[in-house]
């Protein structure tokens, strides 16, 4: 009789500083954050890179994951809306019973697609599609700590590998800003509207 061997993953996370796992503070100083406070990975380190290239000493720190599903929420495109809209607008309550939530990573207009859809100006669908621009894959956010969560490396992004990063971000940025008006201006059917989030009131998991 085969057993099967548990799933590791690496993950990574931009800092400026060495991360040791017994060094992480949690909840997490911010609470605007997609999915509120917590400690933010992805398991793409060249996304990692181009998240800290603005630093003057960005280091990458590496973990392994040892990865367990039931202590994970995978939030769906109209959950992953909802927990973003509340988290980043504090207008309602996100409640988690998970202490890991898996979602995509939003590109960083989303402080100007938020503000447009708070005020109604945009509806659900346009702002999911905004935010997907440049698909930069998911994101893995701890809110505390967890045992399945390991330290292995570190490295520092050096002269060549920075510049890299930063022009790997500003082609997205460019990218992105050239299809946002056009997205902005497309017609979508069946948008929920920001109203009908808030008439939702809290969000809670399942």
């Amino acid at each position: 009789m085969s057993t099967l061997k548990p799933k590791h993953i690496k993950l990574y996370h931009a800092s400026n500083v060495i991360k040791r796992v017994e060094d992480i503070y949690f909840p997490g100083p911010r609470k605007t954050c997609d999915f509120g406070p917590g400690f933010y990975l992805t398991d793409n380190s060249k996304i990692a890179e181009e998240w800290i290239c603005f630093d003057n000493s960005p280091i990458i720190n590496i973990y392994d994951y040892e990865v367990n599903s039931a202590d994970i929420l995978y939030l769906k495109e109209e959950e992953y809306i909802r927990v973003v809209v509340g988290c980043r607008s504090q207008r309602y309550r996100v409640n988690f019973k998970s202490n890991i939530i898996h979602g995509m990573i939003a590109n960083d207009r989303i402080d100007r697609a938020m503000p447009s859809f708070l005020d109604g100006t945009i509806g659900d669908k346009c702002l999911m599609a905004l935010l997907s621009l440049g698909f930069l894959g998911a994101q893995y956010m701890f809110r505390e700590h967890s045992g399945a969560l390991k330290y292995l490396d570190s490295y520092e992004l050096r002269a060549f590998s920075l510049s890299d990063a930063i022009n790997r971000k500003h082609h997205k940025r460019a990218m992105i800003n050239d299809q946002y008006r056009n997205l902005v201006r497309k017609n979508y059917s069946k948008q929920k509207y920001v109203e009908d989030y808030l008439t939702l009131g809290d969000y809670s998991e399942i």
